[in-house]
């Protein structure tokens, strides 16, 4: 694994970044590891910074930003950007369902952290590259959770 990456890592968890920052490092194959706290402001770093950032990897807490579904990024970021879901509710028997949402993968957030390069190094070693099967219409979306709540009458017996 020579191939040096550059990952987008949007976690407002500092903590949790720090680690994912050992595990990198430890990798020994980082190019370089932004981190964002949320989906706006990657989006905005990204548009801001496309002549001297390119992510091989998008790393998303999808439940942290509020989104089940996968984020569109600007049109100057290369297409193929695998969208990794990251998140401490992750199981790898989730993996169908998310690739049919657009996620790439997925990845499981570790207390230990040697766990987490062990899964690094596997993710790396995947073919995630994206099929484009209708390429005029985007497959990648912004969705926003917005929870409602329903009234209930509530009935007082005296």
């Amino acid at each position: 694994m020579n191939e040096k990456i550059a990952c987008l890592l949007i976690d407002a968890d500092r903590d949790r970044r720090n680690q994912f920052f050992m595990a990198l490092d430890l990798l020994g194959n980082s190019k370089a590891c932004i981190c964002q706290d949320n989906l706006e402001s990657a989006i905005e770093y990204l548009k801001t910074h496309q002549d001297s950032f390119t992510p091989d990897y998008i790393f998303l807490d999808a439940e942290a930003n509020q989104t089940t579904l996968v984020p569109s990024f600007p049109s100057a970021l290369k297409t193929n950007v695998p969208v990794i879901w990251y998140s401490g509710s992750y199981h790898s028997s989730c993996e169908i369902s998310l690739k049919q949402e657009g996620w790439a993968a997925g990845l499981t957030k570790q207390s230990n952290l040697l766990q987490l390069k062990a899964n690094l190094k596997t993710l790396f070693g995947q073919d995630l590259s994206i099929k484009v099967l209708n390429p005029s219409k985007p497959i990648l979306r912004l969705v926003k959770y917005e929870p409602t709540y329903e009234q209930v009458p509530v009935s007082v017996n005296s």
